[in-house]
């Protein structure tokens, strides 16, 4: 019993249940509730016209809504085709016969009827054969002589909803030839070759419409044209025909036989003379008068190939539209799998040439061989493009030394992702390595990364990446180094700045990042809008980790140079003197500080030596416009030097 019967039959019978347990007899305490129409009383008048669906007519909206109260929306009682069985109980029926029309097996009533009302009987969407053509094809229902039944609509010869004969006629196709044509008259023995025909008319006849007055098929046998009948025929006593011997021993009286093709690979109903496995005897519409489509005779046999699968991504072209003689041949090829060319050959008949391998100036290898098949599957592919396997997977089994580059520290995110295509072309390029845009100027980055490439000139741009020389630092695909760098940091960048490598070891002492070779802890590998591609500008970006500097700045007093630029003092990547100076402390002071007479009064008319400064002053900032630490010796507070410090010239 089909699935869907038996779901329904079960959803019915638990509504039945739950209306009784819900009804009560004491309809005298209930409210008396709103119909539909108060609160939408527009939709009466847009419901009534035409043909009426018999709840609408009714004014019975709860036969398939819930009623929604204050809460707006379609609550309908059941999901169709449920709710529409409930009424349409002998429809029911129709799923368990063995034509079942599509939408009808699929629950899908809405495709062809209207819910509520509409112009045409029975609620159709549409009006005779219009409806039908909305999915169907009509080309082969408009040839030059159309069959009468046909001007009344599909409906007098087919059910519309399932049927036990082939094509969902209402009855056996020869019943319903003979209930308008009688089979036995003279018109039509006439007609037929002074030969009685009381059956098989579809086999010549195409029962919707035909270029010929007798509506034939549009390829009809040779012998059949000729009323050559006995060829292949007897006839009998009462006028009726007999074939003579075997239907496929018959063929081979006209046709090449597989002795004749002997050396070429052949098809096993054409090896076994099962003609008829593959052609209609008479008369047919399709190409080499087979049976049916060429997909669907394929299909009969080649079912793997001819159905979809689940995990499909992709699908041949001429499989889809069940061409498989775009392809192959019918009986005999002396390629494999009955293929009408050489692979090499055949592909490009439909596929250019010129932009799958054969132009540019970079061909991939298997495509400028035309070995398509090195990468694609023919017929149907779980993956993308009909890829025979995931795209890195396919272009690692050549590519072998890329797969070990997987296992390395850093991968960029395409190759991680298996995402070959990102960068590289499939079949030809313009560029090396068949890369889909230039590395130049940076305009392959610049697909992914371009929010990185259009940050437009700055102040501090560094070099490589304003040329857009992105693989100067970077690997393509992946690196034992982070941000898929081709080397460490410190490698990479003394590989062009060779003189601060040469400074940077000539100093005793090295600013920490310098000596970790964390070139990033204060330059911008890309660029930044401040000179030397410095992250932040100086100070701010040294009082990042050195915040302790600038505690008086605010409430104090700062020492102007440290607030203007560190590097007036201090070296940027390390010096030869304490505190990474550029020089002795004293000298340094001795360039903004001279010992005039103000400046003898202001020390209790001592020297000090050069290298005192910093013992008595914050070089950086203080709490007061003297810049003295705050922690001071007693008589130096008290202004008493001489209790230590002798005064006059040469006092120190």
């Amino acid at each position: 019993m089909n699935k869907l019967f038996k779901f329904i039959i079960v959803a019915m019978g638990a509504g039945v249940l739950l209306t009784a347990c819900a009804s009560t007899s004491d309809t005298g305490s209930q409210r008396i509730r709103k119909s539909c129409l108060d609160c939408h009383p527009e939709l009466g008048g847009i419901y009534s016209q035409g043909v009426v669906h018999a709840p609408v007519a009714e004014g019975n909206c709860k036969a398939c809504h819930q009623p929604h109260g204050m809460i707006g929306g379609l609550f309908l009682r059941q999901d169709p085709p449920q709710l529409c069985f409930s009424c349409h109980r002998d429809k029911l029926v129709s799923l368990n016969k063995l034509i079942v029309h599509a939408p009808v097996s699929k629950g899908k009533c809405l495709t062809c009827h209207e819910v509520h009302n509409g112009p045409n009987g029975k609620l159709l969407k549409a009006n005779g054969v219009a409806l039908c053509f909305t999915c169907h094809d009509e080309t082969p229902f408009k040839r030059s002589n159309i069959h009468a039944p046909l001007r009344n609509g599909c409906f007098q010869c087919h059910d519309p909803h399932a049927s036990d004969y082939s094509g969902r006629l209402v009855a056996d196709g020869d019943a319903l030839c003979s209930s308008c044509h009688a089979v036995d008259g003279a018109t039509l023995k006439t007609a037929h070759f002074d030969i009685v025909v009381t059956g098989h008319c579809l086999s010549c006849h195409d029962p919707h419409s035909g270029e010929t007055k007798g509506v034939l098929k549009t390829i009809v046998h040779k012998p059949i044209q000729s009323g050559e009948c006995s060829g292949c025929h007897t006839q009998k006593d009462d006028g009726s025909l007999a074939l003579i011997g075997p239907v496929n021993s018959l063929c081979v009286k006209c046709h090449a036989t597989p002795v004749e093709n002997a050396g070429k690979k052949t098809h096993d109903p054409f090896a076994g003379n099962q003609c008829d496995s593959c052609h209609a005897v008479h008369a047919s519409n399709f190409v080499g008068m087979m049976k049916e489509s060429p997909g669907k005779v394929c299909a009969a046999c080649h079912e793997g190939i001819a159905k979809p699968q689940d995990n499909e991504q992709s699908r041949h072209k001429p499989v889809s539209e069940g061409q498989c003689l775009y392809c192959h041949q019918g009986h005999t090829s002396s390629g494999s799998a009955l293929l009408k060319r050489d692979v090499k050959i055949l592909c490009f008949e439909c596929h250019e040439q010129g932009s799958y391998g054969g132009g540019d100036k970079n061909q991939h290898l298997p495509a400028k061989e035309g070995n398509c098949l090195a990468c694609h599957t023919s017929h149907a592919s779980s993956e993308k493009l009909l890829l025979k396997g995931q795209e890195d997977k396919v272009c690692s089994s050549c590519h072998i030394e890329v797969v070990k580059e997987k296992g390395l520290f850093s991968v960029h995110r395409p190759f991680n992702e298996g995402k070959c295509s990102s960068c590289h072309r499939p079949h030809q390029a313009e560029e090396k390595g068949l890369l889909i845009a230039g590395t130049q100027q940076g305009q392959l980055c610049a697909v992914c990364h371009n929010k990185i490439m259009n940050l437009g000139p700055r102040q501090g741009e560094h070099s490589p990446f304003g040329k857009g020389k992105c693989v100067l630092c970077h690997a393509t695909h992946a690196s034992e180094n982070q941000n898929v760098l081709k080397d460490t940091p410190s490698n990479l960048c003394f590989g062009c700045h060779k003189a601060t490598e040469v400074e940077i070891q000539k100093n005793k002492i090295q600013h920490a990042p310098v000596e970790k070779f964390n070139c990033n802890a204060c330059h911008r590998s890309h660029g930044s809008d401040y000179s030397g591609i410095l992250i932040k500008k100086g100070p701010i970006l040294c009082l990042t980790c050195h915040s302790v500097i600038a505690q008086d700045w605010e409430d104090g007093v700062p020492h102007p140079p440290a607030q203007e630029d560190c590097l007036i003092c201090h070296g940027a990547h390390g010096a030869n003197f304490e505190g990474m100076l550029i020089n002795k402390p004293g000298t340094i002071c001795a360039e903004c500080h001279t010992q005039d007479e103000r400046f003898l009064l202001s020390h209790g008319s001592i020297t000090p030596t050069g290298e005192s400064c910093v013992k008595c002053h914050d070089p950086h900032g203080g709490i007061s416009n003297g810049l003295l630490y705050p922690v001071a010796h007693q008589p130096f507070k008290q202004g008493k030097c001489t209790p230590c410090h002798k005064t006059g010239e040469g006092a120190k």
